[in-house]
């Protein structure tokens, strides 16, 4: 089952992102925009896991304890430059995000022996760009976005990959005091 450990974000961000995904639309680029539904923060992307691995990290999502998290989405950025971009994002900023992230890879790795991950940036995946970007498409990048939202929650995802796309399905949802 292929997985990833995930923070939601709130509607209103959604619809930001949305916002987003109209302009990338009319730039004239030819993209795969992320689902509404399937718009997220990654924290850990876990692959494909046997149903021992599955059970195992639930365990460790149950004894976690963390609190509510604020964090700010900042501006509209590119991976993995300006001339050759392949995926748009939304930045966000968070020190809560940063240390949550360095604590599950730490758990990850002390109790599953998961290779701890570098170079972390918290993002949302707005699309993928399939063609050239031209200069409309360019004119978003940097573009700044100030939106405070807080986090409630983590989640564990199972990702089912179709001809339509990524389907998700919520295994684990561990509430934040």
């Amino acid at each position: 089952m292929r997985i990833f450990i995930a923070l939601p974000i709130p509607d209103y961000l959604k619809d930001k992102c949305l916002e987003i995904e109209e302009k990338i639309k009319n730039s004239g680029v030819r993209a795969k925009l992320v689902e509404p539904e399937n718009i997220h923060i990654t924290l850990r992307f876990l692959g494909e896991r046997n149903e021992g691995f599955v059970s195992r990290v639930l365990n460790l999502l149950n004894g976690l304890k963390t609190k509510r998290m604020h964090a700010r989405a900042t501006s509209i950025q590119g991976f993995p430059s300006n001339d050759f971009i392949r995926v748009i994002w939304l930045g966000v900023d968070s020190d809560a995000i940063m240390k949550i992230k360095a604590g599950l890879d730490e758990l990850l790795y002390k109790e599953l022996d998961v290779e701890k991950e570098t170079g972390f940036i918290p993002h949302i995946t707005i699309a993928r760009i399939k063609e050239k970007p031209n200069k409309r498409l360019k004119e978003l990048i940097g573009m700044k976005v100030d939106l405070e939202f807080d986090i409630n929650s983590l989640l564990l995802i199972k990702s089912t990959l179709t001809k339509e796309g990524p389907r998700y399905e919520v295994l684990k949802a561990v509430k934040f005091d």
